[in-house]
């Protein structure tokens, strides 16, 4: 007949409190990993930049940001083509567009974005009789040509780009590769 051995108290004792500090370590682990996430999700920006045409006063056609996240998005750099050549300056941007207009614009390069705030990037405005006939021809055609792209981090230093083709932006894991315009 063979005989088990016996355990001790203390053996007993120091396994399950093994087995119960390496599950409490693991439900320390995951808590922090949802932690870390909801962080991560309650200060999230989420800047989207869009063509727009306004009619009322005029005709306007331009591009707008807005932050629709939660948390503020602070942009690092502005990058702009047209029909894939990169322009350097508004002015050269509007060159492309029909006169005569009014050029307004915001910088966007070095900017806080709060979360809900909305400006226009460049705003062409046309007076209520001085728009060309075929503007909206023109506005159809041209603004598949522009693009614009914006890099941009949240305050925990993690970055996206958003841009004129795509709806969501995509997680980057720095802006320094991202070229740099005037904007």
């Amino acid at each position: 007949m063979s005989r088990l051995p016996k355990i001790r108290v203390e053996t007993f004792a120091a396994i399950a409190a093994t087995i119960v500090s390496t599950a409490a370590l693991f439900v320390a682990w995951d808590q922090a990993r949802i932690a870390r996430t909801e962080v991560k999700a309650a200060i999230w920006p989420a800047m989207q930049i869009n063509g727009f045409t306004e009619t009322g006063d005029g005709i306007a056609v331009g591009v707008r940001a807005r932050n629709a996240g939660v948390g503020p998005a602070l942009v690092e750099r502005v990058h702009v083509t047209y029909d894939g050549v990169p322009v350097a300056t508004r002015q050269e941007l509007a060159a492309h567009w029909p006169g005569p207009f009014m050029m307004s614009y915001d910088t966007l390069a070095g900017r806080v974005v709060a979360p809900g705030e909305s400006f226009d990037f460049l705003r062409l405005q046309y007076p209520e009789t001085g728009a060309p006939a075929d503007l909206a021809e023109i506005v159809a055609a041209e603004s598949l040509k522009w693009k614009v792209e914006a890099c941009y981090c949240s305050t925990l230093n993690e970055c996206w780009i958003s841009n004129t083709d795509v709806g969501r932006p995509q997680e980057t894991d720095s802006c320094d590769g991202v070229p740099e315009g005037d904007f």
